[in-house]
């Protein structure tokens, strides 16, 4: 078990809960794909939002830990998932489309980016602890 709120072990947390909601999101994009007929960017949107529920627990009880006002904080992490999602899938654009980055670079760069203004949004707006947070309440 991870203790302590450095933020060195805030990252570790943030990796844990990480990694667990990306292997929730295949799970489901994968069973869904594989017993269903839908359309697949309906079973991603699907997958997402499942992962999404699970990584906002997470993120709220075990990384940040947060006290009070869990819906004001998964509202905002709600806002930087799919904030996320955008400058990842730009980052793949602009890597492959204006740098000319093969489509395995383009994707671990967008990984990178997103992983890092995930991390720093939810430590530094959406699981903000003691101090005026201001946005969406």
């Amino acid at each position: 078990m991870i203790s302590g709120d450095s933020l060195g072990a805030q990252i570790a947390r943030f990796g844990l809960v990480g990694i667990a909601a990306t292997a929730v999101h295949a799970t489901v994009a994968f069973s869904l794909t594989f017993t269903t007929s839908l359309n697949q960017l309906l079973i991603n949107t699907i997958a997402f939002l499942v992962a999404f529920c699970f990584s906002g627990a997470g993120h709220t009880l075990y990384t940040f830990r947060v006290q009070e006002n869990h819906a004001g904080a998964v509202a905002k992490w709600f806002v930087i998932s799919v904030a996320g999602l955008c400058i990842g899938n730009a980052i793949i654009f602009a890597g492959m489309n204006w740098a000319g980055l093969s489509r395995a670079i383009a994707q671990g760069a967008a990984i990178f980016g997103t992983v890092v203004f995930s991390f720093f949004g939810s430590r530094l707006w959406a699981f903000r602890q003691g101090q005026e947070q201001g946005g969406v309440e």
